[in-house]
């Protein structure tokens, strides 16, 4: 599960989450816990990077982006993994955004998600975007992609 799907949960769901991942690039612990009155992220400087494989833009979430949709512990970890992947095109997204997109895609199909995530990347409300940069289809195995999230339910 992606963390954009792990942050939807709550709201498809309807009852609180709590999120343990780790930082995509370092393996820090990351929490989030996600209940209808609040998002407490652990640490407080928690981003989410949603990227893609650069040369595609369509076809099943889990094919072109849910591997590089990941928790980082700061905007300078996600920036570094990026940059060390030149093969995804992304962005950083800020947890108000990241968590907005989570509960928008909540109960999407595959498709759906995917026109999300490509619309996340763009920049907005001051997230920072990273051009496509197509260099391919390969896959680097620096760093962890596809960092798998713990959920607890209720």
């Amino acid at each position: 599960m992606c963390a954009i799907d792990a942050l939807g949960i709550a709201q498809m769901l309807r009852t609180s989450v709590l999120i343990r991942s780790a930082d995509a690039s370092t393996g820090a612990p990351i929490t989030v816990a996600v209940d209808e009155s609040k998002t407490v992220w652990r640490p407080a400087t928690t981003v989410v990077f949603v990227g893609r494989t650069a040369g595609e833009c369509a076809g099943p979430s889990a094919a072109i982006c849910c591997e590089y949709i990941n928790f980082f512990t700061s905007h300078s970890t996600a920036e570094a993994w990026a940059g060390a992947h030149p093969e995804i095109t992304g962005g950083i997204l800020r947890q108000s955004r990241a968590l907005e997109v989570g509960e928008q895609s909540s109960g999407s199909s595959s498709n759906e998600i995917s026109r999300q995530v490509s619309n996340a990347t763009r920049t907005s409300h001051g997230d920072h975007a990273r051009p496509g940069q197509s260099r391919g289809k390969r896959r680097s195995s620096a760093g962890q992609a596809g960092v798998r999230q713990l959920l607890t339910i209720g």
